[in-house]
């Protein structure tokens, strides 16, 4: 079951129609020309690149405002997980990247360059979060999961994660944060890892995956410094998670936000590489066989208050069954490329989740994989023999006790 999984990784934001927010967002400045003006003050070592530990220094400044800050952010949201090509970061790198996604046609056979950020589009964002900049919302612990949700760019698995636990385990959430705690630094602590940051800067809530909820920027930027203590010569370097990558990420970020270890059930086995190669995907059961194997663990982690996680592709992959042997199609509407969800609810039948990136969808006919599923904020129900052909697979949070995940887990 072949197909091109260049669309699987940039579909989204080669098929991305930015919405309208309240300030005119067509006015954003060019992102080339304000990245060229603070090049050289940000390129600390003077090696012609900007590394993602000098990218992180820039954006702790509080003074940085405006068009820098976000241009700054930019570079660090487009970044998150791996999901876009970054090669490196220089102005020259920079400029044709835009070049080519400038060039790319929708319905054509997609290419190595489907897999570039749309350095522009992603700027346009970003500079409209700084323009919006609002601190002190969502401050606490979010009621409503649906203030995690990403604006386009970001990490879609960390508010996913972030979801389940809050959701799961609300007593744990709320002792992550700890403000005032001396010098007017912030602590945010889980069972593996702790560390104090400064407040939050513009740029650095500009550059996180959430921007409704300012409790959520605050753990994930306490997550970046430790990161970046961790990791203080990673660099930008032009790779992208594999399939099984996308799934290590999702349990890095379980085992750095709850202590715990955590297990992959696939639904679907791929073998190939990207950009612009091919992914052969082949199911791994039948629809009715693949639904009854997640009753019992899903059901004993979610009675658990454990974190469990979605994952899913560009595609379909209808099951082999009576009727036919399995094949590829698209995906349900309202439900986007490359989805990511927490768990809510599991029974026998229906699987109730909530998607990091979709909001509300009314089905024009009987809900179905060809039809779509009622969805509201992000949230839907849909049988779980429909669920394992639309998702991948899922990573369920156990009660084995977790370590921190090393530097090659994630191919950084």
């Amino acid at each position: 079951m072949k197909t091109t999984f260049a669309v699987v990784c940039a579909a989204a934001a080669a098929t991305t129609v930015l919405a309208q927010p309240e300030k005119d967002w067509r006015k954003a400045p060019d992102f080339v020309t304000v990245l060229q003006r603070n090049f050289k003050a940000w390129d600390k070592d003077k090696n012609g690149l900007l590394s993602p530990a000098e990218i992180e220094e820039v954006l702790t400044d509080p003074k940085l405002k405006g068009e820098d800050a976000a241009a700054a952010a930019t570079v660090k949201c487009v970044a998150r997980d791996k999901f876009y090509v970054v090669k490196r970061v220089d102005v020259p790198t920079i400029k044709e990247d835009i070049r080519l996604t400038s060039k790319r046609e929708r319905g054509r056979e997609p290419g190595d360059d489907w897999l570039l950020p749309n350095w522009q589009q992603a700027f346009t964002v970003v500079w409209w979060r700084v323009m919006n900049w609002d601190e002190a919302k969502g401050a606490g612990v979010p009621t409503d999961i649906s203030t995690l949700g990403i604006h386009y760019y970001g990490s879609r698995v960390f508010p996913v994660v972030l979801a389940g636990l809050v959701t799961q385990q609300p007593q744990a959430a709320q002792g992550m944060v700890s403000a005032g705690v001396g010098g007017g630094k912030t602590k945010i602590e889980t069972p593996l890892w702790s560390v104090e940051i400064d407040p939050v800067t513009i740029a650095q809530g500009a550059s996180c995956s959430t921007f409704g909820n300012a409790w959520a920027r605050t753990v994930e930027c306490g997550l970046d410094a430790f990161n970046a203590e961790r990791f203080p010569q990673a660099t930008f370097n032009g790779k992208t998670a594999t399939f099984e990558n996308l799934f290590h990420i999702v349990q890095d970020y379980i085992t750095l936000l709850t202590g715990r270890q955590s297990t992959v059930m696939y639904f679907r086995a791929a073998t190939g590489g990207r950009n612009g190669q091919q992914f052969d995907y082949q199911p791994l059961g039948n629809p009715e066989g693949l639904a009854t194997s997640l009753v019992q663990p899903v059901g004993q982690a979610l009675t658990k208050k454990r974190v469990v996680v979605a994952r899913g592709d560009n595609n379909t992959m209808m099951g082999a069954n009576t009727k036919g042997p399995a094949k590829l199609v698209s995906l349900p509407p309202g439900i986007p490329p490359f989805v990511c969800a927490t768990v809510l609810s599991m029974d026998a039948k229906n699987i109730t989740l909530w998607m990091v990136d979709s909001g509300n969808f009314s089905p024009k006919g009987a809900p179905s994989i060809t039809n779509g599923y009622a969805i509201t904020g992000g949230k839907l129900t849909m049988p779980v023999t429909d669920f394992v052909q639309v998702f991948s697979g899922i990573v369920i949070e156990t009660d084995s006790a977790g370590s921190i995940p090393g530097q090659s887990r994630r191919n950084r």
